[in-house]
């Protein structure tokens, strides 16, 4: 299943509205960009830039 990181911002939204219309799984984790959360450790693996949106595509599901 695809993660999605994201925050109510306009280019992260666009990214669950494209993923439902074409019907595939997601699971959606909150980076609230107010408090820092994008500056994280953690979240700047996944991104070195610390920008939302970002997608984590498990390597099992990968074609």
């Amino acid at each position: 299943m695809i993660e999605v990181y994201a925050f109510s911002t306009p280019n992260s939204v666009k990214v669950p509205i494209a993923l439902e219309e074409m019907g595939i799984a997601y699971e959606l984790k909150a980076v609230n960009v107010r408090q820092g959360e994008q500056k994280a450790d953690a979240f700047l693996a996944l991104n070195a830039n610390g920008k939302v949106p970002v997608l984590v595509v498990p390597s099992s599901s990968r074609r």
